[in-house]
């Protein structure tokens, strides 16, 4: 029961337990595994032990159905032509519980776009709103630029956008770290966005949501003052600005 609810609080899913439909398809999947390492992979156990887990431990790839799974393995094919590249997706795709095996780039070659302007950014966005003391943002925002696929190769100008989006769309800080989590798992080009349902009435209260946000950016900042007050030796805060109470 605790380990239902957790995945669904950190995955925010509508239930509280998700019942594994497909759970007759393991068997099936290890199957399929078995055999296309050994016809794509010349038998590479690495292969068959990573893929073994994305079944197994990645919650995308417990539920899908053997034939999304096949698909999934057609693309990690036709994506990564040599044995040691299909490691290295399949790797990638069990650490961050992505949804694929393999992605498809826009070019031959990954080739990652304004990584150190994005890094500046995502420095600049906990500076400003005043997140030091939200654990877990920055490193996420960071494997976000550095390790998603749809990350590295978003441009500047459409991840500030993205980071605004998370700053209006998404007051709760806490909620910030989750979301920013499932764009990764996902490999999502956004963070967090109004609800199709709403958004006449967000956009009619645009304004609102804006201020609203800077609100809480001078609340953050007050507790973030007040931390380094109290803890002046705590590396999180060695950027902030001492300030005369």
């Amino acid at each position: 029961m605790i380990e239902g609810v957790n995945i669904s609080y950190m995955n925010n899913y509508r239930q509280l337990y998700l019942i594994d439909k497909t759970e007759k398809d393991i068997d099936l999947k290890l199957s399929e595994i078995d055999e296309y390492v050994t016809e794509q992979a010349d038998g590479n156990d690495e292969l068959r032990d990573l893929l073994c887990s994305y079944i197994t431990d990645v919650p995308s790839a417990k539920s899908c159905s053997i034939k999304q799974f096949k698909m999934k393995l057609r693309d990690l094919s036709n994506l990564c032509k040599t044995t040691d590249e299909k490691i290295a997706s399949v790797g990638r795709s069990y650490q961050n519980s992505y949804a694929a095996l393999a992605y498809k780039s826009k070019s031959d070659e990954d080739v990652p776009v304004d990584i150190d302007r994005k890094l500046d950014k995502v420095h600049e966005f906990i500076k400003e709103g005043f997140y030091h003391l939200c654990d877990g943002l920055e490193d996420a925002l960071i494997l976000y630029v550095t390790e998603t696929p749809v990350g590295r190769k978003m441009t500047f100008a459409k991840f500030c956008v993205a980071l605004d989006g998370l700053r209006v769309f998404c007051f709760d800080d806490r909620d910030k770290v989750i979301k920013v989590k499932q764009a990764i798992q996902n490999n999502a080009d956004y963070f967090a966005r109004e609800d199709f349902l709403e958004s006449k009435k967000l956009a009619e209260r645009l304004e609102s949501r804006s201020g609203k946000a800077d609100s809480l950016d001078r609340s953050r900042k007050q507790k973030v003052m007040m931390e380094k007050l109290k803890n002046p030796n705590d590396k999180r805060l060695d950027d902030v600005p001492k300030m005369n109470f």
